[in-house]
């Protein structure tokens, strides 16, 4: 990895070896990262692989993979991807606005019981301007937000070239012998991670509570993306769909269905996924589950926010999802 960033050693590598390594692990770390809520990795591509208007790996013929193309080794876009990793990102801002407000909170209150008015006003200044300063404030992350709900709601994933047939997405189909076509798995695929992605985004930027219209919407929605997969076309790129639409599934019929697919997924023969990974999802998702049915048992209320940050990151680290 470290020699496929070099510019000066980039001669040293084929350029189909570097695009693996590049795909290998911007996925792995954009992925992973969102369910512990860790600092990016790869935080970008180097220049060599990327244009002048952000398109991913083009060579130096103009060929290669673009941004809104679903890449058939992942199941979306690498544009999806990037809005994943930007959603971690805004994620970990707003922690850290949290904690600096509850700790300009305790601060003013602390000087003024302890010191002058005079000195409380200056702290009050000071605590404002380093604010100002700072890279995160309310006005600027509100703002990144709504750009990245923009891009989520608005993107479109293209098929690649290789694909014959483009069907759209209000067209798919299944043949009469019950087989997806090429073209219906990817884009079928594509929607399953589009619509966790905007679970995600829900959950993670918006505090969703699991019992939500919105949020059950998107559950019911990502369902029935993945039920005409199961269990033929399941693959490793269904893992963190399938993860991020289990933590927040509430019917105990949906919960056996989601269960099924981790089963799937752990079957060497047909998923590239390492069992121990899938394996790890399953209990995480499964503990998630059990502690929020018994808080529900024990509150007069069933509605319950920020789910995502409360169970399923203090579990997730270093978990792989991709």
């Amino acid at each position: 990895l470290r020699l496929r960033m070099d510019a000066h050693n980039a001669g040293l590598i084929t350029p189909a070896v570097s695009t693996f390594v590049s795909k290998f692990f911007l996925v792995k770390d954009a992925l992973g990262r969102s369910a512990c809520g860790k600092r990016a990795k790869i935080k970008e591509l180097p220049s060599v692989y990327s244009d002048e208007v952000g398109n991913f790996w083009k060579d130096g013929c103009g060929t290669g993979l673009i941004e809104d193309q679903i890449d058939p080794s992942i199941g979306c876009s690498y544009e999806l991807i990037d809005i994943i990793s930007s959603i971690t990102d805004l994620s970990r801002e707003m922690v850290r606005m949290i904690l600096f407000n509850a700790l300009y909170i305790f601060c003013l209150a602390y000087c003024v019981l302890h010191i002058s008015i005079s000195d409380t006003i200056s702290v009050f200044l000071g605590q404002r301007d380093s604010a100002k300063d700072g890279s995160v404030t309310s006005a600027t992350w509100l703002e990144k937000t709504a750009l990245v709900e923009h891009q989520l709601e608005s993107l479109t994933q293209r098929l690649p070239p290789s694909v014959a047939s483009q069907p759209s997405m209000d067209n798919l189909h299944v043949d009469g012998q019950g087989k997806l076509s090429p073209s219906d798995i990817l884009l079928r695929t594509s929607a399953f991670i589009h619509t966790a992605a905007k679970l995600y985004f829900t959950a993670t930027l918006r505090s969703a509570d699991p019992y939500a219209p919105r949020t059950q919407e998107l559950v019911r929605e990502a369902i029935q993306w993945i039920k005409p997969l199961s269990p033929t076309h399941l693959r490793s790129s269904h893992l963190w769909p399938l993860f991020v639409t289990a933590v927040y599934v509430t019917e105990d019929e949906d919960r056996l269905f989601l269960l099924d697919q981790f089963s799937v997924l752990e079957r060497q023969d047909i998923s590239i996924v390492a069992a121990g990974s899938v394996g790890r999802a399953r209990e995480i998702v499964e503990t998630v589950w059990k502690r929020r049915d018994l808080r529900q048992t024990s509150s007069a209320s069933p509605n319950e926010q920020n789910i995502w940050a409360r169970y399923v990151q203090p579990m997730s680290d270093e978990l792989s999802l991709g």
